[in-house]
């Protein structure tokens, strides 16, 4: 298997999810929509970790699962989005993301 491409984020952030760790949605270098998750700048990232070996186990099960990749987000992109749940330290150091479309498994297939 090959190591998780890596892009950067092309344009502002324009959406904040309200679920767990808060991830944010923005276009990126490949222009393509992706979910970007961090770890709230704490290090080492363990749940990101857990989650790109996790991608790497469905790939390897043959299990749909979208594309994973690492980005480096421009601190510029996350002013538009500020808040105690996003903010520009957590995203220092290389952030995990998952591509935004893609086809869920039903299990029928």
């Amino acid at each position: 298997m090959q190591a998780p491409k890596r892009i950067h984020t092309q344009s502002d952030v324009f959406e904040v999810r309200e679920t767990n760790n808060y991830p944010v949605l923005a276009i990126c270098s490949d222009f393509n929509t992706y979910v970007i998750k961090h770890n709230r700048g704490r290090i080492p990232a363990n749940k990101l970790a857990v989650e790109l070996v996790a991608s790497y186990f469905l790939k390897l099960f043959e299990i749909p699962t979208p594309l994973v990749s690492l980005i480096d987000v421009d601190e510029e992109h996350i002013m538009s989005v500020l808040s105690n749940f996003c903010q520009p330290a957590y995203f220092k150091i290389p952030c995990f993301l998952w591509e935004q479309t893609f086809k869920v498994w039903n299990g029928n297939e």
